[in-house]
């Protein structure tokens, strides 16, 4: 069996297990909500609309598999100031917080002697905002 057939087969399986698990779900809420139980009416109207994704995923995942994707490409053609001053502004802000979130990793892996390590990186932290 090819990789592609084997996908393909997998993603085929996954919605006969989620069809296979929704119908019955459905049908036992449905018999629970005439019998009665109110809270019953809000799965009734669930498993239905899970069993629906279910199919809607399967087919995005086919279409993906198959390679047919996004018909419809989206193209930036227009320049946007606000996009650019966002560019601008958040490569500082990722080394910051990389910066910072290596510096938590190495201080939570020392022993911590007195002090703990929660405070070591609380202090840490304060420093580098001043």
């Amino acid at each position: 069996m090819a990789a592609r057939t084997k996908t393909t087969f997998r993603i085929n399986v996954g919605l006969f297990l989620a069809e296979l698990i929704c119908v019955p779900a459905f049908i036992f809420e449905m018999k629970r909500a005439l019998g009665g139980n109110t809270l019953s009416w809000a799965y009734v109207f669930e498993w239905p609309l899970l069993g629906l994704y279910a199919v809607y995923m399967w087919h995005k995942l086919l279409q993906e598999e198959r390679g047919d994707g996004s018909r419809h490409p989206v193209v930036f053609d227009d320049e946007d100031p606000k996009l650019d001053a966002w560019n601008a502004y958040s490569p500082p802000c990722t080394r910051a917080i990389n910066r910072l979130a290596g510096q938590t990793r190495r201080l939570t892996l020392m022993r911590p002697r007195r002090r703990s390590a929660t405070r070591s990186v609380h202090a840490g932290l304060m420093e580098q905002a001043q």
